[in-house]
């Protein structure tokens, strides 16, 4: 039961052991995990990249899901621009400088960013002083 349960966290698979298994002692191995071939980005016939999103999509995700976060503990986020599938951001009010931002960034935000937008590529943190080009 306990490699079971170790088993399907490490796959982030759902945790279900039904009674009679337990009863039984059943061992049914976890379903494998089913891994997406990444060919990297999408192109076009001239090379550029293809993003089937648009800032209205990157904003509202943003506006949802990340800034009640930021804001309930002084933060704030800002888009500052999108480029070939890679956005850039800037964290603002008390993320600046919080030891915590980075895994914010990537274990939140990015991660959002990937599951909910095809065509994302990356998540780029730009310093509070710099501005957008």
């Amino acid at each position: 039961m306990r490699d079971r349960l170790k088993r399907a966290i490490k796959n982030r698979f759902p945790v279900v052991v039904s009674l009679r298994d337990r009863i039984r002692g059943e061992q049914e191995s976890a379903p494998e995990p089913v891994v997406a071939e990444s060919s990297g980005p999408v192109v076009d016939d001239n090379g550029d990249v293809i993003t089937h999103f648009t800032r209205a999509q990157v904003e509202e995700l943003v506006d949802e899901m990340v800034r009640p976060a930021l804001e309930s503990d002084g933060g704030d986020i800002e888009v500052v621009r999108i480029d070939e599938g890679h956005i850039y951001v800037r964290l603002l009010g008390a993320c600046v400088g919080c030891p915590s931002s980075r895994m914010t960034l990537q274990m939140g935000v990015e991660r959002l960013l990937e599951e909910e937008l095809e065509g994302f590529q990356s998540l780029i943190e730009l310093p509070s002083d710099v501005t957008a080009a």
